[in-house]
Order: C-alpha cells, then structure tokens, then sequence
C-alpha cells in the first residue's frame, strides 16, 4: 500500500478482516474474508470502512510536517 494511505475495519464483527488492499491513482480495492471458524453464519450487519490519508500540511506560523485526514467510509450491509 502506497505510503501515507491507511484502511481499517471499524469494529468489525468477529472473524471478519479486510485483505489484499490494492491502490492505484484513482482506485482502492480489497477483499472482505470470512474466517469460517469465528464468523457467525448468516450473520446481517454494518461493516465500515475508515480510509484516511496523512498528507503534508504548509503552515507558515505553526510547522507540522503531518496532517492526517479521513478521506471517506463505505458501508456495506451484505449476509455472510
């Protein structure tokens, strides 16, 4: 994953994880596993997405080398 660009699960049910994270200019794609062993089957709930980005900040009174931003959620309601 490009430097700078951080996804994570918000609270995700048990056994459910976030793989294969690919970004490209314009495109972030992954893949939602079900880990057969703790996820419920037939479970029904929210899962969200946090996509942040840390991203240099010009400040000419206060230096910070950093700012991290959210860029955007995605929620999904899908039966595992």
């Amino acid at each position: 994953m490009p430097s700078g660009i951080q996804l994570e699960l918000s609270e995700p049910p048990a056994g459910i994880t976030m793989q294969d994270v690919n970004v490209i200019p314009g495109e972030i794609t992954f893949l939602i596993a079900a880990d057969s062993k703790t996820a419920k089957v037939g479970l029904v709930d929210n899962l969200i997405v946090n996509v942040s980005a840390d991203r240099p900040k010009i400040l000419k009174a206060v230096k910070r080398k950093h700012r991290s931003s959210r860029l955007s959620w995605c929620a999904a309601c899908h039966p595992i």
